[in-house]
């Protein structure tokens, strides 16, 4: 039996979490999950006003440098390289209607689309708050803290590269100048 690490016992990692706001994107993807049914298309304004499109968990982003953004929810999901044209994250949307006047709702738990998260995309997102990152990833399962250890192994690397290239960049300004 493996032991798992609770947030508070977890090594700080000195890396704050940016949690996205997705508010715009969910507010797109309206139109696009009516747009998927044409029956859909015949819903009234009230029934399209109840319909709530939502993540499984939140995301964040991290910024080390200008293309050192990375994103990762707090399931630990998401790619362990920044953010560019090629290296995305792909958040799963999901659809639900609050029940209304004998209208019942739903709550699909199978996503209606993926929508890839490019560095363009991820630096326009508002953010709703920070958080360590020790506090960001979820604890208590064991996939999850393995996921915490490997975001917290590879974020720092990525740290320590960026600061030796800037350290070398200064040092090798400070030799021409007095050159």
């Amino acid at each position: 039996m493996s032991t798992v690490t609770a947030p508070e016992s977890r090594e700080k990692s000195l890396i704050d979490v940016e949690v996205l706001d997705f508010g715009p994107l969910y507010r797109q993807a309206v139109d696009h999950y009516v747009s998927l049914q044409p029956e859909r298309s015949a819903w009234s304004k009230e029934k399209r006003d109840r319909l709530v499109i939502r993540t499984e968990c939140r995301w964040g982003r991290v910024n080390l440098d200008a293309d050192a953004t990375y994103v990762m929810s707090e399931k630990g999901e998401g790619p362990r390289q920044p953010l560019s044209a090629t290296t995305k994250a792909f958040v799963s949307l999901y659809a639900e209607m609050k029940p209304h006047a004998g209208d019942a709702g739903f709550f699909e738990t199978t996503p209606f689309c993926k929508v890839p998260i490019d560095l363009e995309l991820a630096n326009t997102l508002q953010t709703v708050g920070i958080v360590a990152l020790e506090e960001f990833i979820r604890a208590k399962i064991p996939e999850m803290e393995a996921a915490y250890q490997e975001w917290r192994s590879t974020l720092q690397a990525a740290r320590s590269r960026i600061l030796a290239a800037r350290s070398k960049r200064a040092e090798n300004q400070g030799v021409k100048a007095r050159a």
